[in-house]
């Protein structure tokens, strides 16, 4: 007994011992992949500048400011001039009601934009031929039909034998027979009858010969609509036409100005935008971990040259004091954007055309009638055939479904097999059974009859509301007779503005001219101060754009020796990644476990929800049968885990065997997102609280295994590439060592070949090499572009990485394949993606490429705003297709109405379509232009009455209520700051009764304290607030440690016994991280759309508080807002809209004022979206906006903030420069342009002078600028 108890415990030891061995092995093998993927970027980067391949401006967005400071005093007088203009400007009640006069007509114009003849339409007939048979009695579809029947004898057939152990019993064997004589019988009438259905048979005729009422209801549709405008807008139509003529008075002399001081404005520009922003620099974070990785024992015995550190020293220039200097003066005074500046800029005025537009709506007023227009309802109508063609586009899936399912060759053999084991079962009975028993297809199959199970249930209903559908159209129709009648007096004036063209003119000179009168002195005071802050650091600026140019050329040319450098270094940071994502598997694997006992109560539900879809169903399957995917997965990652080797060695090919054998590892291709989601809907649907708990619980790990990211499949390629890239650095490293000053003709310093060939061998290549050189040479161009063409394709099918985006070409291919996702970033710091794309996105054609990730698709209209209803959102891959191309399109307007001709990437205009956005909005509303009030160097936020939560004997409470259209509510707020602040934020935390708070911020940022600790941090920790006591009782962390959620216990105590109460809360908070806070590091949008779909569960209110309470958690409701807008069913018979991103904050300022007050933010909210919608997958828009977001966002971790130059808070200080550089350029053509007509108007000259002065030496070996925009211009004509 002793000897065995020995041998146990030793057993046991050695075991315990070996997994913590194989853990160490793990860590150290990941740990140092990664030290060798940042070196690997350093190369990449450092060579980019020094070669030219990356320029300056990419990474710092500063140039040199000084050429708009020359003359400063010459800027501070046109300010004066600016507001002159504004105070001549002709101002009344008549002028202002004139303005409004246009714009009501120009939003009927957009009405009736493109409709058809309202008077002429008469085909009610036709559509009461539709729907007189459909209204009579329901549509027959025998043969369908017979499916369910045969599913249901098969699933009963399937219960009973695979519930029985063994046949030892009489009665079991009896049953068993009978049994498989149903699944032949049945499963043979199955396989015959899938096997005709086809777009023949006649049940699928019935259902795709029903024709469409929406189609030709649209006209009407369409006219109702402008009517309702119409009588909208009645109470504008007062016409003075003095009031006119002063109108456009005001619009000759804006115009006239802007053209005298167009110059001075683009200065002007220029100077605003740096003091809305404050100066970037590149965020160092990467190299600075990149510099202590060179220090590492391990991998100077891999670079094997002391030298090679120094050949990454121009790096350091990111970390030189001046720098921080120049950043800490750049930072904007406080001032907002003063949108003014950018509408003279883009003026593009033409009098005539305006005049023209003017009397043409006149004349369209004058046939309008007086008054509003009562006309009939056609509501009903418009109800009835909206929800007839959504019935019968549901009886459409059901069959689309089941013929993908007949023609599913696997289904087929399985249903074959199945047959053929009830078939032997006539001979050998129990020979049969052990067949059957022994399956493994047995779950496919299963799943398969479940489904055309349910797809046939669902025909029932559809038939059925198709019946009732058809008779409301039926009995509507009529109606349209009498809406004819009613909307003759309107015909002629809608006809009349349908000729109304160029309106956008006279439109866009109302919008100027009433943001011109709204100017004031008091408004540009602060732009006038910075202007004379900005003049003394200008020398500094100089210097520092010196230093940068100096770069260029500069550096070790031993760098040269490693080729590819772009590739290896995504190769090496993506495969690092996925053994990452691995590691982080591993160890959740006891929390994943905890929920598999769960998955059989989530069966159990699923079976009695009466409310669920087929889409939330097979969901929900997915999840149950994941059982066995993750045993699978775990399996695989534990072999693989302790076949890893201990990685001491410095030979970096000897590492790939790590990388090898992850791609044997089975990932779960699993939508955990999607499948999270379906698991909220039946939470909502379960009323027992002990199981609604245990569902909770699983869908907590079903969301952090989101975070984590488990489909490994996606790292495959990069597996495959990294031996190569390894086999690369290897020589790359061997080479630097005995040659670190490199040698570019070198042919023996390829990537591809061996270090130990010999010279002879070296020889050889050359040789080999200059021959087929040669022999390109020979095949002229024609062989030079054809290849060049394969190599934009080849690109533009590359994926795209977190860490760098592959070369697309400016013309795209039509089909592009990226079926691995973006895994979200585990640091709050990623590595700076650097984007040398220079091609115009192709919206529609390269997200179809991406992966698709299918969401619900229709709910039902009638379905109340209850439950958990506002946590569904109307979505297709059409929908997220056609959002993305509006985002596109709005972006690319603005590239084409602010960039040059040299500008090839639409995504660098990604943040002046913000500036324009948060312009647009301030023109509108003249509370928002001057929204704060500055005190002692802080923004003091305004606060939205309406919406101001009061608590304790109506104590007024910095936060607001906000109220979406699905019932939801969110209370933003302001951190408490002291004590008694802290008192009052527990006061509404229990008087909403809220179950979630939100803090976007940590207790701590920039070594300043900016929120009380009102909450214990550690689990077990208590702290007391006036007369509440908090106990933390649980506490985890997500996201690799950035998010933390607590689970605290409340108790209330009172004077009066009755008041005492004790309630539990979640308190989440996204700030926790060892390298820095939210204001020094750019948010992570995949984190930040998961804490919102996180928040978007609850029934009661939400509260979310950061440090301004406006920012971030108004970004918070930003992003709620416009999924809800997203999610929003497109009425029957229009198109999907493209978002309007202005309106829908406005309508988020009712509720809270000044929300998202910074661009940072506007545009940070427009990627969450995108990346709430797409979940773990990704498209092209997504990573280039993901890209520019960094770029945006990058600056020094330990820069030194000076505390009279900070500001509204740490986001809004650092919004600098990103828009300086495109106004720049903007402002340099047009000083070139007018260069260039000079040089027109000189027709003297002759040739020989021209081409003399054209060609004449320069001291800095460059053609002149105007030069430059002549051969610019010049092949532009051509």
């Amino acid at each position: 007994m002793r000897i065995l108890f020995i041998l146990v415990f030793v057993s046991y030891g050695f075991s315990r011992f070996s997994r913590d061995t194989s853990d160490k092995i793990l860590q150290l093998s990941v740990d140092r992949m990664e030290k060798i993927a940042r070196i690997t970027y350093g190369i990449y980067v450092q060579k980019g500048l020094t070669d030219g391949e990356i320029s300056i401006d990419e990474i710092f967005k500063i140039k040199n400011l000084n050429q708009v400071f020359e003359d400063s005093g010459a800027l501070e007088n046109e300010l004066k001039s600016l507001v002159t203009v504004s105070q001549s400007l002709r101002k009344s009640q008549d002028i202002s009601d004139n303005q409004r006069y246009f714009l009501a007509l120009e939003a009927i114009r957009k009405k009736v934009d493109g409709l058809g003849d309202v008077e002429k339409w008469a085909e009610s007939g036709e559509i009461q031929k539709i729907t007189q048979s459909l209204k009579d009695k329901e549509i027959d579809l025998p043969k369908v039909e017979n499916f369910l029947e045969y599913c249901g004898k098969l699933d009963e057939a399937f219960v009973f034998l695979t519930g029985r152990k063994n046949l030892d019993d009489a009665e079991d064997k009896l049953l068993a027979t009978g049994y498989f004589s149903v699944l032949k019988n049945r499963g043979n009438s199955l396989a015959s009858e899938m096997k005709l259905l086809n777009s023949d048979h006649q049940d699928v005729k019935t259902v795709f010969g029903i024709k469409s009422v929406k189609d030709p209801l649209s006209v009407i549709f369409q006219a109702t609509d402008a009517s309702k405008e119409f009588n909208k807008q009645t109470k504008s139509f007062t016409v003075d036409p003095d009031a006119r003529n002063k109108n456009f008075e005001n619009f000759k002399d804006i115009w006239e100005y802007s053209q005298k001081s167009n110059t001075n404005i683009q200065a002007l520009k220029s100077i605003e935008d740096l003091m809305t922003s404050s100066g970037e620099t590149f965020n160092p974070t990467t190299f600075e971990k990149m510099f202590d990785d060179l220090n590492d024992p391990w991998v100077k015995s891999v670079i094997k040259s002391p030298e090679f550190p120094k050949s990454l020293e121009s790096l350091k220039l990111f970390e030189a004091s001046y720098l921080k200097k120049i950043q800490a003066n750049l930072k904007g005074s406080g001032g907002q954007n003063i949108p003014i500046f950018d509408l003279l800029l883009n003026l593009n005025y033409n009098p005539t055309e305006a005049e023209t537009v003017a009397k043409e709506f006149t004349n369209c007023r004058m046939k309008l009638p007086v008054s509003k227009v009562l006309s009939a309802d056609m509501d009903s109508l418009k109800a009835g055939s909206q929800n007839m063609e959504k019935s019968v586009d549901g009886l459409k899936s059901v069959l689309d479904g089941l013929i993908e399912i007949s023609k599913d060759a696997e289904f087929q053999k399985m249903l074959s097999d199945v047959i053929g084991f009830a078939e032997s079962s006539v001979g050998d009975l129990q020979s049969a059974f052990v067949k059957f028993k022994s399956y493994q297809d047995y779950g496919k199959f299963n799943q398969k009859v479940l489904k055309i199970k349910s797809l046939v249930e669902n025909i029932k209903n559809l038939k059925s509301e198709l019946k009732i559908h058809a008779l409301a159209v039926h009995d509507n129709v009529g109606k349209v007779v009498d809406f004819q009648n009613s909307y003759k007096p309107l015909s002629e004036g809608f006809g009349c503005l349908k000729n109304v063209k160029n309106s956008g003119n006279l439109i866009g000179m109302i919008d100027l001219a009433r943001n011109m009168g709204k100017l004031s002195s008091s408004s540009l005071d602060p732009l006038e101060k910075y202007i004379e802050k900005i003049e003394k650091i200008s020398p500094d600026l100089k210097k520092l754009q010196n230093h940068m140019n100096s770069l260029k050329g500069k550096g070790s040319d031993g760098l040269d020796l490693l080729k590819d450098r772009k590739t290896h270094s995504e190769v090496i940071q993506m495969a690092t990644q996925g053994i990452g994502a691995m590691k982080t598997a591993i160890e959740k694997k006891a929390e994943i476990q905890k929920m598999v006992p769960e998955l059989k109560l989530v069966e159990d539900l699923k079976k009695t929800s009466k409310s669920l879809d087929q889409k939330d169903l097979d969901n929900l399957d997915s999840l149950v049968m994941m059982e066995a995917s993750l045993d699978v997965m775990y399996q695989g990652l534990e072999s693989w885990k302790l076949s890893l080797k201990n990685p001491e060695s410095t030979n970096l090919i000897d590492h790939h065997e790590i990388f090898v054998k992850a791609k044997a590892v089975s990932g779960l291709s699993l939508d955990l997102l999607e499948i999270g989601t379906s698991l909220e809907k039946l939470i909502g649907e379960t009323t027992d609280t002990q199981k609604k708990a245990k569902l909770e619980e699983a869908l907590k790990m079903v969301d952090e295994m989101a975070f984590v990211g488990m489909e490994f499949s996606r790292y495959s390629k990069s597996f495959d590439d990294s031996k190569k890239t390894l086999t690369a650095l290897d020589v790359f490293f061997a080479s630097f060592a005995k040659n670190p000053s490199g040698s570019s003709g070198s042919s023996a310093l390829s990537t591809t070949q061996n270090s130990a060939e010999s010279p002879d061998h070296t020889i050889l290549i050359c040789v080999i090499a200059l021959i087929i050189l040669l022999i390109f040479v020979v095949g002229g161009v024609l062989v030079f572009w054809r290849c060049k063409k394969k190599l934009r394709r080849k690109n533009a099918l590359a994926p795209l990485t977190p860490n760098g985006v592959i070369t697309v070409p400016k013309k795209p291919p039509t089909k592009s394949s990226t079926k691995s996702s973006t895994k979200p970033e585990k640091k709050l710091q990623p590595s700076l993606p650097l984007d040398n794309t220079q091609s115009d996105h192709n919206s529609s054609k390269s997200k179809k490429s991406a992966k698709k990730v299918e969401h619900k698709e229709d709910l039902s209209e009638n379905k109340t705003q209850a439950d958990d209803a506002w946590c569904k959102i109307h979505t297709s891959e059409e929908k997220k297709n056609k959002f993305c191309n509006g985002i596109y399109r709005q972006v690319k307007k603005t590239k084409d109405l602010r960039g040059n001709n040299k500008d090839g990437n639409v995504y660098t205009f990604f943040w002046p379509f913000v500036t324009f956005c948060l312009e647009t909005l301030y023109v509108r509303n003249s509370s928002e232009t001057e929204y704060a009030a500055k005190t002692e160097g802080k923004v003091d936020y305004s606060i939205e009455e309406s919406t101001q939560v009061f608590v304790t004997r109506n104590y007024p409470m910095d936060a607001n209520v906000g109220k979406f259209p699905n019932s939801l509510e969110f209370i933003l707020g302001k951190n408490p700051t002291n004590k008694e602040e802290a008192r009052v934020f527990w006061h509404m935390i229990k008087d909403s009764l809220t179950e979630q708070v939100f803090m976007a911020s940590g207790f701590e940022e920039g070594s300043k304290t900016v929120c009380y600790k009102y909450i214990p941090l550690k689990e077990g920790e208590i702290v007391r607030v006036g007369s509440f006591e908090i106990k933390c009782t649980e506490y985890k962390e997500f996201a690799n440690g950035q998010v933390v959620r607590r689970k605290l216990e409340v108790k209330y105590s009172d004077m009066n016994p009755e008041k005492e109460v004790s309630f539990t809360l979640e308190h989440v908070q996204y700030a926790k991280s060892t390298d820095g806070d939210l204001s020094e590091c750019p948010m992570n949008p995949k984190i930040f759309s998961n804490l919102v779909r996180i928040a978007r569960k609850n029934k009661k209110p939400v509260i979310i508080h950061c440090r301004d309470g406006v920012n971030r958690s108004g970004a918070f409701a930003y992003v709620e807002l416009l999924i809800q807008k997203f999610g929003k069913k497109t009425e029957e018979g229009k198109k999907m809209e493209d978002i309007d991103f202005i309106d829908e904050l406005q309508s988020l300022r009712k509720m809270k004022k000044h929300a998202v007050s910074n661009e940072l933010l506007f545009g940070f909210s427009i990627l969450s979206v995108l990346t709430f919608l797409y979940g773990n997958a990704t498209c092209e828009l997504i990573e280039k906006l993901k890209i520019e977001y960094n770029l945006r966002f990058n600056w020094k971790k330990k820069t030194t903030l000076k505390e009279e130059t900070e500001t509204i808070d740490d986001i809004r200080e650092m919004d600098a420069q990103w828009k300086k550089d495109k106004d720049e350029i903007d402002a340099k053509r047009k000083t070139e342009q007018t260069e260039l007509e000079k040089i027109r108007s000189q027709r003297r000259w002759s040739s020989k002078k021209i081409h003399t002065f054209l060609y004449k030496p320069r001291a800095d070996n460059q053609a002149p600028s105007w030069f430059s925009a002549f051969v610019r211009e010049s092949s532009i004509r051509r």
